[in-house]
């Protein structure tokens, strides 16, 4: 579904939605390769993917990162929308409403 529509029906109750890193929507090809590895994310217990979100500037599991994609918030992509600024900005943005 994300391939399809950049969300999982779970993303879009949440009001966020799966993109390539330059803005550009996610693709079936993004969408595959992400899902493909999500089971090394899980192993064990999730403990690999929540490690590597830690680690990554961005919040990508290892599946983002191969598929070179991010999982942004509909609220921060429309605060940037337009500047050509792409998700790297709204995960800034995100970062900064998290700390204050």
């Amino acid at each position: 579904m994300e391939g399809l529509v950049g969300a999982t029906i779970g993303k879009m109750v949440l009001g966020m939605r799966v993109t390539k890193v330059d803005g550009s929507p996610c693709d079936l090809q993004a969408a595959l390769i992400r899902n493909i590895l999500r089971i090394v994310d899980a192993l064990p217990f999730y403990l690999i993917g929540a490690i590597l979100v830690w680690t990554s500037s961005r919040r990508q599991r290892l599946g983002d990162r191969v598929a070179n994609t991010v999982v942004v918030s509909k609220a921060d992509w429309s605060a940037v929308a337009g500047t050509g600024a792409g998700p790297r900005v709204a995960i800034a943005v995100s970062s900064r409403r998290q700390r204050s």
